[in-house]
């Protein structure tokens, strides 16, 4: 069976976490598969794995993933690494490894391109509110998903095309809209 993209990318970090564990990691897979965000949480709550278990688990599922889907924009492992090694709140989220959308997603000190060209290896003098308060939550960030081009919407050429069609029928149809008017009139 095929995974696609977006069912590698729809799992979420239950996916990223499946390998590399401890003991049985087909074992593991299962039970960490069957667990969302919370439910890793609760793991690492219960002591079941460490938050540094999870994160190695989830690098490894990402450099396996990535050569396939290339949806790896940014890696911040080892900002990753010493988040948990310096302690991480007592969030919801304790322990659990998230990747952001390399989307105005500024960490002081690490690189953020916006999905362009443009801001190629600039790196974030500040920390943006949306990454404290995930960072408060008790997410690790270890890394940022590609986006297009400072999110432009993409608009490849067969959608322009199709596009064009329709504009083309609409426009067909209303240049057809007086003449069948005036047949109408002339048949009253």
């Amino acid at each position: 069976m095929k995974t696609t993209r977006r069912e590698a990318l729809a799992g979420g970090i239950a996916l990223a976490a499946t390998a590399g564990l401890p003991g049985n990691a087909h074992a593991m897979s299962e039970v960490l598969d069957t667990h969302d965000s919370l439910g890793l949480a609760d793991l690492v709550k219960k002591r079941k794995v460490s938050p540094t278990e999870l994160l190695e688990a989830a690098i490894d599922r990402a450099e396996a993933l990535n050569p396939r889907f290339n949806f790896m924009a940014q890696k911040h492992y080892d900002y990753a690494r010493k988040a948990i090694a310096a302690g991480l709140p007592q969030g919801p989220f304790s322990g659990v490894p998230w990747l952001l959308k390399d989307l105005n997603t500024y960490i002081a000190g690490e690189v953020t391109e916006n999905g362009s060209r443009l801001y190629k290896g600039q790196r974030a003098s500040v920390t943006s509110e949306l990454v404290r308060r995930i960072e408060r939550a008790g997410f690790v960030i270890f890394g940022k998903t590609t986006t297009p081009n400072s999110a432009s919407p993409a608009r490849p050429k067969a959608c322009s095309r199709a596009r064009r069609a329709i504009r083309g029928t609409r426009n067909a149809s209303r240049a057809a809209r007086p003449a069948a008017r005036r047949r109408r009139l002339r048949q009253a």
